[in-house]
């Protein structure tokens, strides 16, 4: 079955993970928030790797790519974030998350990779609560402080009769004065039936108030979907505009555009545009435009999701930093060449070809990467399967696998 991929903007991840020491806890807790409710929705579904790249010198330069490990359950147990360094992938961060029967995660660790040591080292740890109907009522943040963890954020959450969330409580904890759970911020969920038509935002103030924030304003476009969101920010005396959002969906109630401009001097200004893209339902692609200079549109960053099956030989999903897949001209009309490069002695392996159902169409000749070590093997598809006949243009699967790698990226095929 295809799967649903999560959607984190490449720029603002990276630079959450090279600060994370830095991060703010709510920061922590918004992203944890996000990536929680990405792996539930996960549960009967499996993303390979998330792909992100940002435009410069008029090309797409890789940045950072996620990929998805499976338990036996085929219930996601990590996450593992690689950044492109000196023209390699090399380990950044890592979620190792541990689930209970019905397939939520119950505690998520946070590592960050210490390339002096090779090690990875505790960060935060991520435990969730959740209710009968197994709605998420707490989240607690622990921070690891060299030979312990300490608490460092706790949400605390309530639902309405629909499972739609109404009240969210942020505490810190208090380190300096030992007192517990200090008030850090409040969020109030107002609906029109289904339909999300609010989020007021409120911080505590001097230890003493609780003071307006930010609110977002929503309209409905039907079936409880938002035609727009408003962000407004309090300063004390007024709301002020922010930013403003509009949504544009296929037929499908899919998100396919937002559209997002900036509040300054008085105006509307353009800030950027999120274009998704999805077959049979899934997203394969999140291209973000920005506005530059106030004259035209440019690429910003790309999010691209590879999608694939799990078979009792698959539910673990790794990449080695020191290997290399990928495939020439693509997309591609006659043929492609598929590259596949180890610095370490293998078995033999093989590349698998599946169409979008996971249906395996082509076993391409097997390779032997032990005698290429150091150097690049080839081999070319010539688009047709297994009986020779050329098959329908569209995206396909390419997987290398052995005992020791199971690698999967994408292709299209266009004649």
């Amino acid at each position: 079955m295809l799967v649903f991929a999560s959607i984190l903007a490449a720029n603002p991840k990276i630079e959450f993970i090279q600060n994370f020491e830095n991060t703010d806890n709510k920061e922590v807790g918004e992203f944890a928030r996000e990536i929680s409710s990405q792996i539930r929705d996960l549960r009967d579904l499996y993303i390979l790797e998330v792909l992100y790249e940002y435009w410069e010198n008029d090309a797409w330069i890789y940045e950072a790519k996620d990929i998805y490990t499976y338990d036996d359950d085929a219930y996601p147990i990590e996450i593992l974030t690689l950044a492109w360094v000196d023209e390699d992938w090399q380990n950044t961060m890592r979620m190792v998350m541990t689930n209970n029967a019905e397939g939520y995660v119950v505690e998520m660790l946070w590592q960050m990779w210490e390339p002096s040591s090779e090690i990875w080292l505790d960060a935060a740890l991520i435990l969730y609560t959740y209710d009968v109907n197994w709605n998420m009522t707490e989240m607690l943040i622990q921070m690891w402080f060299g030979t312990e963890w300490m608490n460092s954020s706790r949400y605390t959450m309530t639902y309405n009769t629909d499972n739609n969330p109404t009240y969210v409580l942020i505490e810190e904890w208090d380190f300096v004065g030992g007192t517990g759970w200090l008030n850090d911020s409040q969020e109030f969920y107002s609906y029109d039936g289904l339909f999300l038509e609010e989020i007021l935002e409120e911080s505590w103030e001097n230890e003493s108030e609780w003071i307006w924030s930010i609110k977002y304003t929503y309209t409905e476009a039907g079936n409880s979907f938002p035609a727009t969101k408003l962000r407004q920010n309090w300063n004390l005396q007024a709301w002020i505009n922010d930013r403003y959002s509009q949504y544009t969906y296929d037929g499908d109630w899919n998100e396919i555009e937002d559209f997002e401009q900036n509040w300054q001097n008085d105006n509307w200004i353009n800030f950027q545009t999120h274009y998704s893209t999805y077959e049979d339902g899934n997203i394969i692609e999140r291209l973000t435009m920005d506005w530059e200079g106030g004259r035209e549109w440019i690429n910003g960053s790309r999010d691209t999701m590879t999608y694939g099956t799990l078979d009792a030989k698959d539910n673990t999903i790794s990449l080695k930093n020191e290997s290399i897949l990928s495939n020439y001209p693509n997309p591609f009309s006659a043929s492609t060449t598929i590259s596949y490069f180890t610095a370490e002695n293998t078995e033999d392996a093989e590349i698998l070809i599946y169409n979008l159902k996971g249906q395996k169409i082509r076993t391409l000749d097997s390779i032997n990467p032990a005698k290429a070590t150091e150097s690049l093997s080839h081999i070319t598809w010539d688009g047709k399967d297994k009986n020779g006949f050329p098959v329908a243009n569209g995206t396909y699967f390419y997987k290398l696998k052995s005992e020791k790698y199971i690698i999967t990226k994408k292709m299209t095929l266009l004649r």
